[in-house]
């Protein structure tokens, strides 16, 4: 909701609250001492960090393993043409689409985004 109410252009890709981590959805609300990694353009991490609070230096951030990135290519004939929000990879692998290469192009992804083949 904090995306869509102020038209955010950025992914919120993990949260951690004091010891436990998880990936954030529509329904989680921030709280004061989480600490949250944002996908997003500098100026948008800016309009996030100035509505939230602080930054926090990452290489200070202790994650417990859970932090792992992979670049995956849609090479399966299926998955072109699915969207990214039916892909369900939340709840399936606990994971989110960051980013999304298309030929010369990076762009943050929506849940709308069509995915198609070599993304």
């Amino acid at each position: 909701q904090l995306s869509s109410k102020n038209q955010f252009r950025v992914i919120f890709g993990r949260l951690i609250r004091v010891d436990r981590q998880t990936i954030p959805d529509v329904e989680t609300s921030f709280l004061p001492g989480d600490r949250i990694t944002i996908c997003a353009t500098k100026d948008e991490i800016q309009r996030v960090t100035d509505l939230l609070g602080k930054t926090a230096n990452p290489a200070a951030e202790t994650d417990g393993g859970l932090r792992e990135y992979y670049r995956a290519v849609v090479s399966n004939p299926r998955a072109d043409g699915l969207k990214v929000g039916q892909l369900d990879l939340p709840h399936l692998l606990d994971a989110v689409v960051l980013r999304v290469r298309r030929g010369d192009l990076e762009f943050l992804p929506r849940s709308e985004t069509v995915l198609e083949y070599g993304d």
